[in-house]
């Protein structure tokens, strides 16, 4: 006792000492978060949702039970060691310490006395599996902390694009310059030219890769463009995604989707079928799912996809998809009735046999090839939106398939990403990313349109990653299911991508995960989240039609 006494008053001492001559104390570090789970009280509604035994969805917010105002950012997390963890989220991060958190009061914002937090869905994954007998009885083991402004800011994001990679920021920036300028070259001057992206080679270098229509095209390039390898392969003509007049030819329509009366407006009349992802052609009851069968009524004979339910900042929803599926190139009216399934997917195309599930509301106008190529323009986006409700248009996939898109967005995708996909043709598929900042000429109904910013993506196994009809397919990564891509076009071996925050500033919306705010209602889409692209956007293709 006396030694630790004696310990004690010299430390005293040398502090003294130190303070005397200048040198200030050593200052305590802020902890990173500070524990206010006795002033908040966590609510959940709804219980415990599960697309299968390890992943559960449920939704959560915070009512500040304390006398003070709680200022933001304040997250949920799981004590250390627990053997449940968040599915990475736009609202997810990691203290240094290793826990997860998930924010529901952003920074700058602040919880009164005896006011709830806006409602958001926690992405939970256990260890192990939960039965249907568990999950009534399964607590989820939440603190509730205060983060430190110096950590949040401290949070730089990490570049996706060049991580993990041969190459750094420098020399894929550089790389990107010298295939910009040869695709544009190529595309506008050379014949029997799909497409030229930037990629990679069996090595993991950066290379040019294009695509010919012709094994004779596919002959007399360089070896390389200033140092960039390059490489050729014969992938046919790109064409739309979508089938009927205006598309390429579709597979038959599944036998589900012979029978039925139309029902307008959100009304159920017809018997749920399976709802597997092999049921993708067939009409099903309201709410639809997504990456399911779908068209403009008024085009004659045709069908694609369904891509996602977005929302905007009032927190209306719609049916996302491409132009060529819902607003047929440019041709459709505002207003016009968009139907599940596509007509070609009901006997003689006959439209009293879909559902009215929405109605156009805004397209991207197509902007076609003129007689002089040189002065083409390029288009960015291939996309529509329809108002719809939540009562019609649901927020995830059939049984089978990827499930719920993240509201998140990959804003840098990287080359060789593995996606996946839910679409009315091929249905269920994974494939990568092949390149970026990808050129294209897309042969239309009406003629030729050149693509811009593209992203162009291989199968992994065998087989096409997407085929005639699955147009409008919401293409995410397999880890975290964050969009990538709109898919809109593709040859008899790849397909190509509109990249997903293009297509979403486009209509300023944002992915809907079935999230409601304090109110049941759906989250509104409050803005992008700031970061380097890394593919640089082009501007928004003009001739928008108006909102209503």
């Amino acid at each position: 006792m006396a030694s630790s006494q004696c310990l004690w008053s010299t430390s005293v001492l040398a502090l003294l000492i130190g303070v005397a001559q200048g040198a200030p104390p050593k200052a305590q570090e802020k902890p990173e978060a500070i524990d206010i789970s006795k002033q908040v009280r966590i609510e959940f509604s709804e219980g415990l949702r599960s697309p299968d035994d390890t992943t559960h969805e449920v939704f959560v917010t915070l009512t500040n039970t304390s006398k003070t105002n709680l200022t933001g950012p304040i997250a949920v997390t799981f004590d250390s060691g627990k053997q449940t963890e968040f599915v990475f989220d736009w609202y997810t991060d990691t203290l240094k310490d290793g826990r997860q958190y998930y924010g529901l009061v952003d920074l700058n914002e602040a919880l009164p006395p005896n006011q709830t937090s806006r409602r958001r869905k926690l992405y939970l994954k256990t260890a192990e599996k939960i039965t249907d007998a568990d999950r009534a009885q399964f607590e989820v083991p939440l603190r509730v902390v205060r983060l430190s402004e110096e950590h949040v800011e401290s949070k730089t994001p990490v570049d996706e694009q060049v991580a993990g990679k041969k190459y750094d920021r420098a020399e894929f920036d550089r790389a990107l310059s010298i295939q910009d300028r040869i695709a544009d070259e190529l595309i506008r001057t050379k014949e029997g030219i799909g497409s030229v992206g930037l990629g990679e080679n069996d090595r993991g270098e950066l290379t040019i890769k294009i695509s010919a229509h012709r094994r004779g095209t596919a002959r007399n390039f360089p070896s390389n463009y200033e140092g960039v390898p390059v490489e050729v392969a014969v992938a046919g003509e790109f064409t739309f995604m979508n089938g009927g007049p205006s598309g390429t030819a579709l597979a038959a329509p599944s036998p589900a989707g012979k029978t039925g009366v139309k029902a307008g407006g959100g009304t159920k009349t017809l018997a749920a079928p399976t709802g597997s992802v092999g049921q993708a052609r067939s009409r099903y009851p309201i709410p639809v799912p997504i990456g399911v069968s779908t068209t403009n009524e008024e085009e004659p004979c045709a069908s694609g996809t369904l891509g996602c339910r977005v929302v905007d900042r009032a927190g209306a929803v719609y049916a996302l998809s491409n132009n060529h599926v819902y607003a047929g190139e440019n041709a459709a009216v505002i207003g016009d009735i968009l139907c599940q399934p596509g007509t070609f997917d009901v006997v003689n195309c006959d439209i009293t046999a879909t559902t009215n599930i929405a109605n156009l509301t805004q397209y991207v106008a197509y902007l076609f090839v003129f007689n002089t190529t040189a002065d083409s323009p390029y288009n960015y986006v291939d996309a529509a939106i329809g108002i719809t409700t939540p009562q019609n248009v649901d927020y995830q996939t059939p049984t089978g398939a990827y499930g719920i898109p993240s509201r998140e967005i990959v804003r840098q995708p990287q080359i060789g990403a593995r996606i996946q996909k839910m679409g009315r043709t091929t249905f269920f598929t994974r494939g990568q990313i092949d390149a970026l900042n990808v050129k294209a000429v897309i042969d239309g109904q009406l003629g030729p349109t050149y693509f811009d910013r593209c992203i162009q993506v291989n199968r992994v196994t065998s087989g096409i990653f997407g085929g005639p009809g699955d147009s409008g397919s919401l293409v995410v990564y397999q880890d975290g299911n964050r969009p990538v891509g709109l898919l809109f076009a593709g040859s008899s071996i790849l397909t190509l991508l509109n990249p997903i925050d293009v297509v979403l500033q486009a209509f300023e919306v944002g992915i809907d995960d079935g999230s409601l705010d304090s109110n049941g209602q759906p989250l509104p889409f409050s803005g992008s989240k700031s970061g380097r692209m890394g593919v640089a956007v082009g501007p928004r293709n003009k001739g928008i039609a108006p909102r209503r």
